[in-house]
């Protein structure tokens, strides 16, 4: 029985010696699809402390489900370093929208064409209406899903609901053809008859964004660099309202010269379109295109956090060349603790 006992001890210390495993981006953006690699072989990977099921090989694949989680690698008593990466939800309070064709549980498919997608927020739910759908396409950008509009009437809307004084909105998307103005996403308003059109792309194929006060009066900034024609791009746009009123657009993290919006804000509840703006529940300027992901907070963001939010977009859709080059997370993504 002593024997024994010496011989389990024994074994007991000699695994909790040797090396310490030292985890890493073996390939890919750390996102989804990129693999993890263990230093050494024989133990388990976990998320946030939680041991991941079926995940003892020294490589290990990122899923959606792990996004944000800080992963670690341990082999009996030994825990390697933590990666984790940073996600929509390190701004502090969750988006007011998300919508992500890359998380197939969010879109409902009726072949080809998409009857809704939800938000992996909140409870927003985007449908289409019969004969203007757009189409499911499994690899609409980069080899990543995405919606496809037509041009002519495709477009999916939420139903009416309370939008934001100050905002940032956040697009991946891909224009079929260029010279012609198209809405990406806005903000209906069926009582004053127009559209804050949250994100557009213009007939001189810039990125715009307009936003109204409360006397119909309208602010538009553009960006100085243009999209290219089937090329992927990130647009985005931050209306701050306090302390001062700033309107900026962007492409791929490179800003426009901003505006200055007059007089009071508007705020307004009224339907989330994706793909065309609305009047009165019909499309305007349809999108000729593809998106992919759709990106709404209710706050302005600092100049860090906005350079964040496009690198994240830009390594999950593997467009991470395209940013601007003053962003800081062009040669590696975001991470709230680095390899």
């Amino acid at each position: 029985m002593l024997g024994l006992g010496l011989s389990l001890s024994n074994i007991a210390v000699m695994h909790q010696r040797g090396p310490t495993p030292v985890i890493s981006i073996q390939s890919g953006g750390g996102y989804a699809g990129a693999v993890y690699a263990a230093s050494v072989a024989g133990g388990q990977w976990y998320a946030d402390g939680v041991a991941i099921i079926g995940a003892t090989s020294q490589t290990w694949t990122m899923t959606a489900a792990y996004e944000g989680a800080a992963i670690t690698y341990r082999v009996g008593a030994r825990a390697s370093n933590a990666i984790e990466l940073w996600v929509v939800s390190d701004l502090g309070a969750p988006p007011f929208a998300q919508f992500d064709a890359r998380v197939s549980s969010s879109i409902m498919i009726s072949s080809p064409y998409i009857t809704s997608w939800s938000s992996l927020v909140g409870s927003l739910s985007a449908s289409s209406v019969s004969g203007a759908q757009p189409t499911y396409s499994a690899t609409a950008i980069g080899g990543n899903p995405g919606a496809v509009c037509d041009g002519v009437n495709d477009f999916l809307a939420t139903a009416p609901v309370a939008h934001p004084a100050a905002w940032t909105v956040q697009i991946v998307a891909k224009k079929t053809a260029l010279g012609t103005l198209k809405i990406l996403a806005a903000a209906d308003d069926e009582v004053l008859g127009r559209q804050a059109q949250l994100l557009r792309v213009s007939a001189s194929n810039k990125i715009e964004t307009v936003a109204f006060n409360t006397s119909g009066a309208v602010a538009l900034a553009a960006t100085t660099t243009s999209i290219s024609a089937g090329a992927p791009f990130i647009a985005a746009a931050v209306h701050q309202t306090s302390p001062t009123k700033v309107l900026t657009a962007y492409l791929n993290d490179a800003g426009s010269g901003s505006v200055t919006p007059g007089g009071t804000p508007r705020t307004l509840s009224a339907a989330l379109s994706i793909g065309a703006g609305l009047s009165n529940g019909n499309p305007v300027t349809p999108f000729d295109g593809a998106i992919s992901e759709l990106i709404y907070i209710s706050r302005d963001v600092t100049t860090d956090e906005r350079q964040k939010l496009a690198a994240y977009s830009a390594w999950r859709f593997g467009l991470e060349a395209s940013l601007d080059m003053t962003n800081p997370y062009r040669t590696a993504p975001p991470f709230v603790t680095a390899p």
